[in-house]
């Protein structure tokens, strides 16, 4: 039986930044807007539960397709996990001191990640 690391989940600060203006949105304001950002908090908040036990957890983003906005960073390994209306979160997974880290690094529209990506004509 193999050894499980203890796991972490970490916010890079922009995602946390963004998480936080989601809950802001979704306290201060009506509407639909409201609406959709308080479920993709709360869809953010569903998986850092999860990825203790399933760090690994969405789909695997092969290694040639990442971005180079990522493989700058050191990123090595990149998944996605889908949010409500459209947006993809982003994360990877490193070892840090002996301890897995889930680190979420981004989540975008999915314009934005199909730019990112260079997916055209979706």
């Amino acid at each position: 039986m193999a050894l499980r690391l203890p796991v972490q989940v970490r916010r890079v600060p922009v995602f946390d930044a963004q998480i936080k203006e989601w809950e802001a949105t979704a306290k201060v304001q009506r509407g639909e807007e409201a609406k959709k950002a308080q479920q993709r908090a709360k869809e953010v908040k569903r998986l850092e539960a999860l990825f203790p036990r399933k760090p690994f957890l969405g789909r695997n983003v092969p290694k040639k397709l990442v971005p180079k906005r990522f493989t700058a960073m050191g990123v090595s390994n990149l998944f996605r996990n889908d949010l409500p209306d459209g947006w993809r979160l982003l994360h990877t997974v490193v070892e840090i001191d002996g301890v897995q880290a889930v680190i979420e690094l981004a989540a975008m529209a999915h314009d934005e990640y199909d730019d990112l990506f260079g997916y055209e004509g979706r």
